[in-house]
């Protein structure tokens, strides 16, 4: 009896044990995935902040430039890439048009920020996407908002991990 008493005794410590490297290896996990987050969306802003400086010293007029948007789409690594004009139109590669001067992103963006935004569905496509934004000048003024996209299955995608060598779903 008294050996049964100390192999549960055992096992229970054992088990605690388990229960806390298994806390803390996914504190470290969720602290390394919130790392990589930072880092992606980092890259991804100053990928569009450039874009948006090259955007606009390739304008002849402080207007949206089709040819550019479809160029863009083609090599930014954004899957989509929109001009936001001074009036909120927003313009796509393929002509199509909608105003977001209602949205927080546009605004910020024309006030000189640059940022993260998420649109939870798209008046264009209705796909929710994952985008950053930064102001376009010309000649020295702010003549609109350059935005990339991502859609949300390719960031979830990108920010996907393992838990003990089992892939874990990522949801944004």
């Amino acid at each position: 009896l008294c050996i049964f008493i100390i192999l549960i005794l055992i096992n229970k410590e054992n088990y605690a044990r388990q229960l806390q490297q298994v806390d803390q290896y996914s504190h470290e996990m969720a602290l390394r995935t919130a790392g990589h987050v930072g880092d992606v969306f980092e890259d991804k802003k100053t990928a569009i902040v450039s874009i948006a400086y090259l955007y606009g010293k390739s304008l002849e007029a402080p207007s949206v430039n089709s040819d550019n948007l479809a160029a863009l789409e083609q090599n930014s690594g954004f899957e989509l890439i929109r001009f936001i004009d001074a009036d909120g139109e927003d313009y796509t590669s393929d002509g199509k048009i909608a105003n977001v001067s209602d949205r927080e992103y546009f605004q910020s963006g024309m006030r000189g920020e640059s940022g993260l935004t998420v649109v939870m569905e798209s008046r264009v496509s209705g796909e929710r996407l994952i985008g950053v934004y930064a102001p376009v000048s010309f000649q020295g003024k702010i003549c609109g908002v350059m935005v990339g996209y991502l859609k949300a299955e390719t960031v979830s995608d990108i920010l996907q991990t393992e838990i003990y060598d089992t892939p874990m779903e990522t949801l944004i």
